[in-house]
């Protein structure tokens, strides 16, 4: 039964306590994902996937031992298993020099999971900018985007887009 403050029902002091144990104490459903590949041509890619789960709300936790299937446009390239940290990591050739898209396949709590990336082959001779996203596309509001379910106050940086998309003819851009 909720208590009441001001005259306003409000959740009493021990149901509060049993919410933030729930969300802050237990495991999140576990969750795949890739990152996405950078290299130079006739380069070995390392493929890196990542079976986790939420602990404590906000940190990651490993699933260990899992066995990762590594995908290059449908066609399976190699499989590795998940370490402590839930790291799964594969070293391969690319069949060719063009981008592609990398897919990784698991079984995570008894049902199949998938995740996407993609790889990209860059030439060596060409600069790579690298872009913080903060501060030089968005006017981020950390708040908001920590800790409220939608971020509705960061805003896009006039001439940002323009401005990288300019820098694309003659660089590599990379997010971060």
């Amino acid at each position: 039964m909720p208590g009441y403050l001001n005259d306003r029902p409000c959740a009493s002091l021990g149901t509060l306590a049993v919410a933030l144990l729930a969300g802050f104490s237990g495991c999140g459903a576990p969750q795949l994902r890739v990152e996405d590949a950078v290299l130079a041509p006739n380069d070995k890619a390392t493929l890196r996937a990542y079976a986790e789960h939420s602990v404590a709300g906000f940190l990651r936790g490993g699933e260990q031992g899992l066995k990762v299937h590594f995908l290059l446009d449908g066609q399976e390239v190699g499989h590795a298993r998940t370490n402590l940290d839930g790291k799964a990591e594969l070293k391969c050739r690319l069949p060719r020099e063009t981008p592609r898209v990398v897919e990784v396949v698991t079984s995570l709590a008894g049902k199949r999971a998938q995740a996407r990336g993609n790889v990209y082959v860059w030439r060596k001779d060409r600069p790579i900018v690298l872009v913080d996203v903060d501060a030089t596309i968005s006017e981020t509001d950390y708040l908001e985007l920590t800790f409220a379910p939608a971020d509705h106050s960061s805003r896009p940086i006039k001439n940002a887009a323009e401005t990288l998309h300019e820098l694309s003819n003659d660089f590599y851009i990379a997010y971060y």
